[in-house]
């Protein structure tokens, strides 16, 4: 047994708790412990703030992994002149390297508010094959090189996507062309990548996760995929739960999921399968989020649909008839109104929504749309760290009578609907003390303009977004994502108390300690 003491915790006037194994055993007064039981370990805490493990509710570790070990744009976006300057450096540290993978430029801080084009990487080399992918993942843009050593034709035909050899620009899910003739990662390499992203995740006080792994490296078998993520269990170094969000673009990848056992033969306390993954649309910035009216100042733009509604029927229903639920990306309201449909459909049989159908983002919608949600208690896998950013753009995307409903969180919060929260990563760093001061605040940080103040969490509700609630999304609010006792000893230690600290000073507080069934998986 361990005895933690010397700590704050976070809604109890305790100041010291003991774990046996990987659970919480008891918690009380240090005097009341110290005593009580035989301690392999005793850990002074120095008065620091204990708060459950941050749990976020979608991201792309495995992508996340793949970022971390290639090039990042996000901090060299202010043009593009900038950002030929970040690769041409890049490119000179590593001429082992054969192929140059990026991430994280966005059109809208650039200078020249354009997309990045095949020619502008072709100023940078025409050499070496360079793939950029925009910050929200659903652009991307190919040199020269790169679009003639995968044997790119502008000829060929794709499904729910769109591609230009002449600016090399590809959308959605035409990037797969791109992505299925790089290098494939084997087992080893995938488990590289996994492990840079646990650690990640680990400094930002993440002990568990909804990730989304199948279609990152395609061509790349999902069981392969899980067979990485057991074997760092077996080595004791998945130093995060995994709850996979099982994503099969094609109605017959799922049904050969369902034929192999899944979802249920694979569901432990540290690595389960969970519910099928859609993307139902593109992204707000990109402006291929799926509307049901034209983009503001522009005509016959209403973004990309990527499933139709008797497609997106069948997935839903299939997966409701293998007690599978379905969680859908969905930014523009035209892609909610799809999958609104299809999930009434079926919960018809299950009102409560048992099987926990939700959308991930349900950013852009109507008013209509948000009762219907609410009413039909979808669960809402929301980003608030996206307020960061979004909040500068929506009223320059969508009218304003549309953006003034839209990223109704709190709404949902109060209408009863499980409300979790994550951060999409690498969409966005997977900052959960950045997240709730942007649901806390509405606002960028930095800045003093709110965006719908109304919306705006309390600071317990926030903290229930990125703990409880994402248990709740997976069904392991019984045994994860409180302080309790005998509940899984998963907690974070911070420099401060984030209730008592200006609200926007969240993201300046730092993670000292991350813990994993009671074992230190991260110190600052």
């Amino acid at each position: 047994m361990k005895l933690f003491y010397n700590a704050h915790l976070y809604k109890q006037d305790n100041d010291a708790f003991v774990c046996e194994g990987d659970s919480f055993k008891e918690f009380g007064r240090y005097s009341d412990l110290v005593n009580k039981y035989e301690y392999e370990e005793q850990i002074d805490l120095n008065g620091k703030y204990v708060y459950p493990g941050f749990n976020d509710s979608h991201m792309h570790l495995l992508n996340l992994g793949i970022f971390l070990c290639n090039i990042s744009l996000y901090e060299h976006t202010s043009s593009i002149k900038e950002v030929q300057k970040h690769l041409r450096e890049e490119i000179a540290k590593h001429p082992e390297r054969t192929f140059f993978r990026g991430r994280g430029y966005n059109q809208d801080y650039f200078e020249e508010k354009r997309m990045l084009t095949r020619s502008d990487l072709d100023e940078v080399s025409t050499e070496v094959p360079i793939l950029m992918t925009r910050a929200c993942g659903h652009i991307g843009v190919c040199n020269s090189k790169a679009i003639e050593v995968l044997g790119i034709k502008a000829d060929e035909k794709v499904e729910m996507g769109q591609f230009d050899l002449e600016t090399g620009i590809f959308e959605e899910f035409a990037l797969n062309m791109v992505y299925e003739r790089v290098p494939k990662p084997d087992k080893k390499q995938l488990k590289e990548y996994l492990l840079k992203g646990i650690e990640h995740v680990n400094s930002y006080g993440v002990t568990s996760c909804h990730s989304e792994d199948f279609e990152t490296c395609p061509g790349v078998d999902y069981k392969d995929i899980i067979a990485a993520y057991e074997e760092l269990l077996e080595e004791g170094k998945l130093n995060v739960r995994i709850n996979e969000q099982c994503q099969f673009p094609t109605i017959d990848g799922l049904k050969a999921f369902l034929a192999d056992g899944y979802p249920h033969k694979l569901q432990n306390k540290h690595l389960r399968m969970g519910q099928l993954k859609l993307l139902a649309d593109g992204s707000l910035g990109a402006r291929t989020a799926f509307m049901t009216r034209d983009y503001k100042g522009q005509k016959d733009s209403k973004g990309l649909c990527l499933y139709s509604q008797e497609e997106m029927d069948e997935f839903v229903k299939l997966a409701y008839q293998n007690k599978m639920g379905t969680v859908v990306h969905c930014i523009g309201d035209g892609a909610i109104d799809i999958v609104l449909n299809s999930f009434k459909k079926v919960m018809k049989d299950d009102p409560d929504n048992k099987l926990h159908n939700g959308i991930v983002h349900v950013q852009i919608t109507r008013k209509d749309q948000v009762e219907d949600i609410i009413k039909h208690n979808i669960c809402c896998l929301v980003q608030s760290i996206f307020i960061d950013y979004d909040a500068k753009i929506v009223y320059e995307q969508v009218e304003k009578d549309i953006a003034d409903t839209s990223y109704a969180f709190k709404t949902y919060l109060k209408g009863g609907v499980i409300v979790s929260n994550g951060s999409d990563s690498p969409v966005e760093e997977p900052d959960v003390l950045k997240g709730m001061e942007c649901g806390i605040t509405r606002t960028p940080v930095g800045y003093d303009t709110p965006y719908l103040i109304e919306e705006a969490f309390t600071v317990d509700e926030a903290i229930d977004t990125y703990t409880i609630n994402g248990a709740r999304l997976s069904n392991e609010e019984s045994y994860k994502g409180l302080l309790k006792e005998g509940y899984l000893a998963d907690f974070v230690v911070l420099d401060k108390d984030i209730a008592e600290v200006n609200k926007k000073d969240i993201h300046k507080i730092d993670v000292l300690e991350t813990y994993l069934g009671s074992k230190l998986v991260y110190q600052r």
